[in-house]
């Protein structure tokens, strides 16, 4: 069994497809069916939760053009490094105690 898939950018029926193929030489062997079916890309896109902040770069730059363009041609240090550096349990820690601080002074 074989599979021919077009793409037009231009809207045909499936009788002009048929009638394409017929005059380019096409032969049938057997049964087929011609589909038309209109592509339409989605233009929504969907981000998904990450803990490394350079795999969100492009995401969080397209937001601070956004938001920021005058800030957008800056990018923060953690964003410029090739590889991440490894994250630890004591960075958790690290974290946690900061934060714990913070709370302690605001109390």
């Amino acid at each position: 069994m074989m599979g021919v898939s077009w793409v037009f950018e231009h809207d045909k029926s499936a009788k002009e497809v048929e009638r394409q193929l017929e005059g380019g030489g096409a032969e049938q062997c057997g049964t087929y069916s011609v589909d038309c079916l209109p592509y339409i890309p989605n233009d929504k896109v969907e981000y998904e939760p990450s803990q490394v902040a350079s795999q969100c770069a492009l995401m969080i730059t397209e937001m601070m053009q956004m938001f920021f363009p005058q800030h957008a041609a800056n990018k923060p240090e953690v964003l410029t490094k090739m590889t991440p550096e490894p994250y630890t349990a004591l960075d958790t820690l690290y974290q946690y105690l900061m934060i714990f601080k913070q709370m302690r002074k605001k109390a």
